[in-house]
């Protein structure tokens, strides 16, 4: 039963991780072939992904989107070439994969999706919606399984060093959170800054100075304020969740590597925190093929239920998924946690059929604290108990209410709030994409009924 589950764990996480790269390459196939007429000679290409180039309906329309979309790939790609000039003296090897298989290809696909959100939304609401969906979800899916696949490569490749002195293996292994970090505080920062400093300038010349529209096609600064939401919120946005998903898939493992986990070997229960990202990228793809193939979108009032919808299956779906798994096939060989404490004693933990409770729970939190948050504040006991819990100083303060699992608990929760991260971040963006096809639209001088 061991060596089957072992198997099992060493098919599913890179298993899961390939199909989510799978999935996001066929999400950019189908936004392919959505055609833009126009002509994209010379130094720049829009074409990541080779295609005939068709007319449309009206062709003179779809070329001034297909010009439009090329300036803002070009403002886009700029910024970020100039920005990772830098950040690969600072992150070296590191930075180069992040630069080519997150935050640029993210940005990439959604420059590359904008124009045909817009051309789209002439045929329907509901088209629009399924190609910048389609869009985001490429973004969601190549963080979510690049970020699992290379953690799980980099574990591989460094055993091959360290052998059995797993302490040793995944404290190094947290440099990979680490490395995250440092690129979410560049992404996150820069592009923030770059973006926000764009739309202010934006408005500043046409609403205030020119009292024109805000992506009226005689101001300038319109297509800088599109590149900043594709800089920021696309690209930004995308390195600063890859460091939050970096640094708890690695707080989870060494957390793990100092338990009883570790110092029996087990294989199977150290490989938990990988599960737990594994079973969400499936659980993301199925939510993505219920959102944009057995859904339709009649209306713009169907939209935001729709995005919703997501977020409530995603989590009810990861919620019976973790437990089929930790059950029946992963943690159930969990007996128990055990750590050693300054006197080097060992603290025994509760049995580990908790931990698929708190990856349920924390899955719970991150979706109904919007509206816990004021209830509980309200309240006089949570804040009392809150209160109470400093007395001792803060460390108290932050465990305070996570005692099932010691400090794996915490690391499993802040995983299970990130499982289904490829769902939030298609979400995310779809935002930027669908607004950059409302700006071309109006640079093109599409009409009210056109779009």
């Amino acid at each position: 039963m061991g060596m089957l589950s072992e198997g099992l764990t060493q098919v599913l996480i890179p298993a899961a991780a390939l199909v989510g790269i799978a999935f996001a390459l066929l999400q950019w196939y189908l936004v392919s072939k959505v055609k833009v007429s126009g002509d994209s000679s010379g130094d720049y290409s829009d074409k990541l992904i080779e295609e005939e180039e068709e007319g449309t309906d009206n062709l003179e329309v779809s070329i001034k989107c297909a010009e439009i979309q090329n300036a803002i790939s070009v403002g886009a790609t700029s910024f970020l070439l100039t920005q990772y000039k830098y950040l690969i003296v600072f992150m070296g090897v590191f930075a180069a994969i992040i630069f080519v298989f997150l935050g640029f290809l993210g940005m990439k696909i959604a420059t590359y999706a904008n124009a045909r959100t817009t051309l789209e939304a002439r045929k329907g609401v509901g088209k629009a919606f399924i190609t910048a969906f389609r869009s985001g979800a490429v973004m969601g899916f190549l963080l979510a399984a690049n970020g699992l696949l290379v953690l799980y490569i980099s574990i591989i490749l460094f055993k091959t060093y360290y052998g059995d002195d797993w302490e040793g293996l995944y404290e190094s292994i947290t440099g990979y959170g680490l490395g995250g970090s440092s690129m979410a505080l560049f992404g996150r920062v820069g592009g923030g800054i770059y973006t926000k400093a764009a739309d202010v300038g934006a408005d500043l010349v046409g609403k205030v100075e020119r009292n024109i529209p805000e992506d009226d096609p005689r101001n300038p600064a319109v297509i800088a304020d599109n590149v900043g939401d594709n800089v920021g919120d696309i690209a930004g946005m995308g390195s600063d969740l890859f460091g939050s998903y970096a640094e708890a898939s690695c707080a989870a493992l060494f957390v793990a590597s100092i338990s009883s986990i570790g110092i029996n070997h087990d294989y199977t229960a150290m490989s938990y925190p990988l599960i737990i990202s594994s079973v969400g990228i499936v659980v993301c793809l199925i939510t993505t093929l219920l959102a944009t193939d057995l859904s339709e979108i009649r209306d713009v009032s169907e939209i935001e239920p729709s995005l919703k919808r997501q977020l409530v299956v995603s989590t009810i779906l990861m919620t019976v998924g973790i437990a089929v798994v930790s059950f029946f096939g992963f943690a159930i060989r969990i007996h128990s946690l055990q750590f050693r404490n300054r006197e080097g004693c060992q603290e025994l933990a509760p049995f580990s059929s908790v931990l698929p409770l708190i990856v349920a729970y924390s899955l719970l939190e991150s979706r109904l604290s919007g509206n816990a948050k004021p209830l509980y504040n309200s309240l006089p006991t949570p804040v009392q108990d809150v209160a109470d819990s400093c007395r001792t100083g803060a460390a108290t303060n932050v465990i305070f209410g996570f005692s099932l699992a010691a400090m794996y608990g915490i690391a499993v929760a802040a995983l299970g709030m990130l499982s289904t991260i490829a769902t939030g971040l298609a979400i995310d963006a779809y935002g930027p994409i669908s607004d950059n096809a409302g700006g071309i639209a109006e640079m093109a001088g599409m009409s009210h009924k056109d779009s």
